[in-house]
């Protein structure tokens, strides 16, 4: 632990302070890893989440496999086949690019699968329902009825892509966060806190099939 003082301030105040912040910044360090989307390989064994469940990778390659790589949810796993044989950090990438593909995908069948049964239920109407590589929102909802989600909220656990839906809905009716868009969202969505929460401690976790920095 590094600690800032004026220069004139004598040493046993800085040990006092480190003594006392000390359980404060084991808290915040912890709470910092577990936001952090963890390091793969992407090899057998790993596993990559979807609808909050974690599912082992099967990563197949051969030399006489042809066309593109190939990602697919399966019997509680995910298959993912590559064309050729490729090794190293291009095996890697390959697989979490093909698995960030079928995500997507998956993602706007199942989002827009969830949006359509809680607006009958809501009573609302959207234009449209899609989904968007945003990397600082969730969803957004548009003037016109247009409702996006983060493709990415598909990797959360169910009741946590049920508050998304609900709130970007909720927007149809009302455009702000006033008293009555929260009154909406509770009465369609009680458990919105704990959700909410969970993005707020986790979503970052969420950017796992992301590309790493400086690529």
């Amino acid at each position: 632990m590094r600690v800032l003082l004026p220069a004139r301030a004598p040493e046993s105040v800085a040990r006092q302070l480190a003594r006392d912040k000390a359980e404060w910044v084991r808290r915040k360090l912890a709470e910092f890893r577990a936001r952090t989307p963890p390091e793969r390989r992407w090899v057998d064994g790993e596993t990559l989440p979807w609808l909050g469940r974690e599912h082992p990778l099967r990563v197949t390659a051969s030399e006489a496999t042809a066309g593109q790589d190939d990602a697919r949810l399966r019997e509680g796993a995910w298959l993912v086949r590559l064309a050729g044989n490729p090794d190293g950090a291009e095996r890697a990438g390959r697989v979490r690019a093909a698995l960030r593909r079928a995500c997507m995908h998956m993602a706007r069948e199942e989002l827009g699968r969830r949006a359509s049964g809680r607006a009958r239920r809501m009573d609302v109407t959207p234009s449209l329902v899609g989904v968007k590589s945003y990397r600082s929102r969730w969803g957004s909802c548009h003037a016109d009825g247009r409702v996006y989600f983060n493709w990415r909220i598909a990797l959360a656990p169910e009741f946590v892509v049920d508050y998304v839906v609900t709130h970007e809905l909720c927007h149809l009716v009302h455009r702000d966060h006033s008293p009555a868009f929260r009154a909406m969202v509770e009465q369609w969505m009680p458990e919105w806190r704990a959700a909410r929460a969970w993005l707020r401690e986790h979503g970052r976790r969420l950017e796992a099939l992301d590309e790493p920095a400086g690529c």
